[in-house]
């Protein structure tokens, strides 16, 4: 797996979006430009942005830690994007927690999971 190659599809898939309102730091914009960072790290830069411009957040704001919530297995895109994250090198950068309780325990092998 290429990283450069997953990168130029997810931004020809994202092409469209404008984040110019969006008020970035010098270090968080040149990792959405892809001037700085992994692959891994502007994909992440370009999800959170993302979501910052659907909730109309003005700007990113600094964390300690995080948890991810919405980690349910939802199928095979969600999976591949996870799997594309991980291929690139992508790592949580403050201590993470998630939920499992929504896992399949009975059948999370034949899930793929």
């Amino acid at each position: 797996n290429n990283p450069h190659a997953m990168i130029a599809e997810i931004d020809d898939d994202l092409s469209t979006d404008d984040f110019s309102s969006l008020q970035l730091s010098d270090e968080e914009r040149a990792i959405l430009e892809g001037r700085s960072g992994t692959a891994a790290e502007h994909v992440a830069m370009r999800t959170l942005c993302r979501v910052a411009s659907i909730s109309d957040a003005p700007k990113l704001i600094p964390v300690t830690q995080a948890h991810i919530d919405g980690c349910t297995y939802i199928g095979p895109g969600g999976r591949r994007f996870a799997e594309r994250l991980v291929d690139m090198g992508g790592k949580v950068k403050v201590p993470t927690t998630l939920n499992s309780v929504s896992a399949d325990r009975r059948r999370w092998a034949a899930l793929g999971v």
